[in-house]
């Protein structure tokens, strides 16, 4: 399959196109054949040794992905060979193909494209959570009274936040 690979540090020019091996599911993985892959601030700071995070290379930088199960490993339940995901890899994602936990997926709604699922969870996550982060220490100071949210959304977004709080603590 082709990936993009990081082979030494340096902006994205220094990406190659190279062939690795099919990934095969292992227990409790999946297999994603990759539609989209979303490139993030961290993405250029990964490629550039200039993040926390530095994944040994080469690899393959992006962050964030959608596709097409394509197998699964043993032990997998949750999902099926030609389901439509989404998940965050850390680093990895501009591949043809890659095995990931089936616990890091999350079902991407037919009414959503792939390029809306790639860049979900890392890009709007992050913005929601600054956003909660700034509303809690607003009420708590009580610069600001929050007012509760509309009936007509409250279940969307006691969902939304339950998302927010589950891939918080890495679930």
């Amino acid at each position: 399959m082709r990936a993009l690979l990081s082979k030494a540090p340096g902006g994205p020019e220094t990406l190659i196109m190279d062939e690795l091996p099919d990934p095969v599911a292992g227990p409790g993985q999946v297999v994603v054949a990759v539609k989209a892959c979303s490139i993030n601030y961290p993405d250029v700071l990964i490629i550039e040794d200039k993040y926390q995070m530095k994944p040994p290379r080469p690899f393959a930088p992006g962050s964030e992905i959608s596709g097409v199960v394509d197998s699964v490993g043993d032990g997998v339940t949750d999902f099926k060979p030609g389901d439509r995901v989404l998940c965050t890899t850390g680093a990895g994602g501009l591949v043809e193909k890659i095995a990931v936990p089936a616990a890091s997926l999350y079902p991407l709604p037919a009414e959503r494209s792939f390029e809306e699922g790639a860049s979900l969870l890392l890009t709007y996550a992050t913005s929601i959570h600054a956003l909660l982060d700034r509303l809690e220490r607003s009420v708590a100071r009580r610069e600001v009274k929050a007012p509760p949210p509309p009936p007509a959304h409250k279940d969307s977004l006691e969902e939304t936040l339950g998302t927010l709080r589950r891939l918080a603590a890495g679930r």
